[in-house]
Protein backbone atom coordinates (compact mmCIF):
# COMPACT_ATOMS: atom_id res chain seq x y z
CA UNK A 1 0.00 0.00 0.00
CA UNK A 2 1.35 3.34 -1.12
CA UNK A 3 1.57 6.14 1.51
CA UNK A 4 0.53 9.84 0.28
CA UNK A 5 3.06 12.09 0.29
CA UNK A 6 3.01 15.58 -0.04
CA UNK A 7 5.42 18.31 -0.46
CA UNK A 8 6.77 21.65 -1.10
CA UNK A 9 8.69 20.93 -4.43
CA UNK A 10 12.35 21.17 -4.03
CA UNK A 11 12.23 19.44 -0.76
CA UNK A 12 14.00 16.53 -2.23
CA UNK A 13 16.48 18.40 -4.42
CA UNK A 14 17.53 21.37 -2.31
CA UNK A 15 19.20 20.83 1.24
CA UNK A 16 18.63 22.52 3.90
CA UNK A 17 21.39 25.23 5.39
CA UNK A 18 23.02 23.17 8.87
CA UNK A 19 23.64 25.23 12.16
CA UNK A 20 26.43 22.85 13.73
CA UNK A 21 26.60 21.70 17.02
CA UNK A 22 27.29 25.01 19.06
CA UNK A 23 24.32 27.24 17.30
CA UNK A 24 21.52 28.45 18.74
CA UNK A 25 20.37 29.91 16.15
CA UNK A 26 17.80 27.09 14.53
CA UNK A 27 15.23 29.96 13.91
CA UNK A 28 17.61 31.93 11.48
CA UNK A 29 18.57 28.73 10.12
CA UNK A 30 14.53 28.27 9.55
CA UNK A 31 13.75 31.75 7.91
CA UNK A 32 16.58 31.25 5.96
CA UNK A 33 15.12 27.10 4.75
CA UNK A 34 11.80 28.46 4.23
CA UNK A 35 13.01 31.13 2.16
CA UNK A 36 15.22 28.78 -0.13
CA UNK A 37 12.76 26.11 -0.44
CA UNK A 38 10.44 28.61 -2.15
CA UNK A 39 13.39 30.77 -4.36
CA UNK A 40 15.13 27.42 -6.38
CA UNK A 41 16.59 29.34 -8.80
CA UNK A 42 18.74 31.11 -5.81
CA UNK A 43 18.48 28.40 -3.70
CA UNK A 44 22.26 27.19 -4.44
CA UNK A 45 23.78 30.62 -4.75
CA UNK A 46 25.77 30.51 -1.26
CA UNK A 47 27.43 34.05 -1.58
CA UNK A 48 24.35 35.63 -2.17
CA UNK A 49 22.61 33.29 0.95
CA UNK A 50 25.53 34.26 2.92
CA UNK A 51 25.11 37.79 2.22
CA UNK A 52 21.41 37.34 3.48
CA UNK A 53 22.49 36.00 6.85
CA UNK A 54 25.15 38.22 7.28
CA UNK A 55 22.24 41.31 6.87
CA UNK A 56 20.32 38.94 9.05
CA UNK A 57 22.53 38.91 12.06
CA UNK A 58 23.42 43.00 11.46
CA UNK A 59 19.62 43.25 12.04
CA UNK A 60 19.48 41.01 15.64
CA UNK A 61 22.45 43.05 16.43
CA UNK A 62 20.68 46.36 15.85
CA UNK A 63 17.89 45.39 17.61
CA UNK A 64 20.49 44.49 20.59
CA UNK A 65 19.12 40.42 20.03
CA UNK A 66 21.98 38.67 19.38
CA UNK A 67 23.95 38.40 22.16
CA UNK A 68 20.86 36.68 23.62
CA UNK A 69 19.78 34.44 20.40
CA UNK A 70 23.36 33.13 20.20
CA UNK A 71 23.30 31.88 23.81
CA UNK A 72 19.77 31.18 24.34
CA UNK A 73 18.18 31.08 21.04
CA UNK A 74 15.24 33.63 19.93
CA UNK A 75 11.93 34.37 21.35
CA UNK A 76 9.02 34.51 19.35
CA UNK A 77 8.56 37.88 19.13
CA UNK A 78 12.46 38.20 18.07
CA UNK A 79 12.14 35.59 15.32
CA UNK A 80 8.80 37.24 14.02
CA UNK A 81 10.60 40.41 13.25
CA UNK A 82 13.67 38.58 11.90
CA UNK A 83 11.95 36.58 9.42
CA UNK A 84 9.85 40.05 8.44
CA UNK A 85 13.54 41.72 8.00
CA UNK A 86 14.61 38.70 5.78
CA UNK A 87 12.00 38.46 3.53
CA UNK A 88 11.65 42.04 2.85
CA UNK A 89 15.06 42.15 2.13
CA UNK A 90 14.39 39.33 -0.41
CA UNK A 91 11.86 40.52 -1.74
CA UNK A 92 13.86 44.25 -3.04
CA UNK A 93 16.68 41.43 -3.91
CA UNK A 94 14.59 38.80 -6.58
CA UNK A 95 12.10 38.46 -9.12
CA UNK A 96 9.08 37.99 -6.55
CA UNK A 97 7.78 38.82 -3.00
CA UNK A 98 7.96 36.40 0.08
CA UNK A 99 4.85 36.96 2.80
CA UNK A 100 4.27 36.09 5.64
CA UNK A 101 1.45 35.27 7.69
CA UNK A 102 0.20 33.70 10.84
CA UNK A 103 -1.30 29.94 10.94
CA UNK A 104 -4.59 31.67 13.05
CA UNK A 105 -5.67 34.51 13.65
CA UNK A 106 -6.83 35.00 17.34
CA UNK A 107 -10.83 34.82 16.70
CA UNK A 108 -10.88 32.46 14.59
CA UNK A 109 -8.29 29.72 16.50
CA UNK A 110 -10.80 27.49 18.05
CA UNK A 111 -12.93 27.54 14.41
CA UNK A 112 -10.04 25.93 12.62
CA UNK A 113 -8.54 22.18 12.17
CA UNK A 114 -5.20 23.27 12.75
CA UNK A 115 -3.28 19.97 10.96
CA UNK A 116 -6.00 20.59 7.95
CA UNK A 117 -4.67 24.35 8.10
CA UNK A 118 -1.15 23.42 7.61
CA UNK A 119 -1.64 20.56 4.99
CA UNK A 120 -3.65 22.86 3.07
CA UNK A 121 -0.51 25.43 3.26
CA UNK A 122 1.81 22.74 2.05
CA UNK A 123 -0.81 21.56 -1.32
CA UNK A 124 -0.53 25.45 -2.40
CA UNK A 125 3.09 25.98 -2.25
CA UNK A 126 3.27 27.57 1.42
CA UNK A 127 6.44 26.79 3.46
CA UNK A 128 5.22 26.29 7.32
CA UNK A 129 7.60 27.67 10.12
CA UNK A 130 6.97 26.79 13.49
CA UNK A 131 8.59 26.02 17.06
CA UNK A 132 8.80 22.49 18.38
CA UNK A 133 8.40 22.62 22.21
CA UNK A 134 8.25 19.74 24.41
CA UNK A 135 11.58 17.51 23.63
CA UNK A 136 12.81 19.39 21.06
CA UNK A 137 12.65 23.50 21.70
CA UNK A 138 13.31 24.40 18.40
CA UNK A 139 12.78 26.39 15.26
CA UNK A 140 12.08 24.44 12.07
CA UNK A 141 10.35 24.28 8.44
CA UNK A 142 7.00 21.45 8.01
CA UNK A 143 7.47 21.01 3.83
CA UNK A 144 5.65 17.93 3.67
CA UNK A 145 3.43 15.72 5.18
CA UNK A 146 2.20 12.07 4.81
CA UNK A 147 -0.93 10.62 6.86
CA UNK A 148 1.80 9.78 9.85
CA UNK A 149 4.34 11.93 9.57
CA UNK A 150 5.27 15.96 9.12
CA UNK A 151 8.40 15.99 6.82
CA UNK A 152 10.73 18.68 7.99
CA UNK A 153 13.55 21.05 6.07
CA UNK A 154 15.56 20.87 9.50
CA UNK A 155 18.47 22.91 9.93
CA UNK A 156 20.00 20.20 12.91
CA UNK A 157 18.87 17.32 10.09
CA UNK A 158 16.03 16.13 11.35
CA UNK A 159 13.56 14.55 8.71
CA UNK A 160 10.38 14.17 10.47
CA UNK A 161 8.19 14.13 13.51
CA UNK A 162 5.42 11.94 14.23
CA UNK A 163 1.88 13.36 13.89
CA UNK A 164 0.44 10.90 16.51
CA UNK A 165 3.09 12.52 19.07
CA UNK A 166 2.69 15.77 17.83
CA UNK A 167 -0.06 18.21 19.09
CA UNK A 168 -0.78 21.55 17.85
CA UNK A 169 -2.08 24.83 19.29
CA UNK A 170 -1.96 22.77 23.30
CA UNK A 171 0.78 20.61 24.90
CA UNK A 172 -1.96 17.94 25.57
CA UNK A 173 1.05 16.09 27.05
CA UNK A 174 2.53 14.62 23.42
CA UNK A 175 6.08 14.61 23.20
CA UNK A 176 6.09 17.53 20.83
CA UNK A 177 4.20 20.61 20.56
CA UNK A 178 3.81 23.77 18.51
CA UNK A 179 2.23 26.44 19.93
CA UNK A 180 -0.26 28.64 17.66
CA UNK A 181 1.82 31.59 18.14
CA UNK A 182 4.76 30.18 16.48
CA UNK A 183 3.15 29.28 13.61
CA UNK A 184 4.03 31.27 10.18
CA UNK A 185 3.49 30.54 6.99
CA UNK A 186 5.39 31.86 4.12
CA UNK A 187 4.34 32.25 0.35
CA UNK A 188 5.92 33.46 -2.96
CA UNK A 189 4.18 35.84 -4.92
CA UNK A 190 5.71 36.62 -8.55
CA UNK A 191 6.24 40.46 -9.01
CA UNK A 192 4.42 41.90 -11.92
CA UNK A 193 6.07 43.20 -14.81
Amino acid sequence: MATQRNTLPGYTSIKPYRQGNLSAFCGLYAALNAARILCPDKANDSAFWTDIYNIAVSNLSARRSLKNGLSDGLTYDSWKVLQLAIYEELSRRLDCSLRMRPLVRRPHRRKIDPANSIETAIDTGRAVLCALCGTLDHYTVIAGYTPARWLLHDSSGIRWINRASTSIGASEGKRHWIPFTSVVLLRRVEKRA
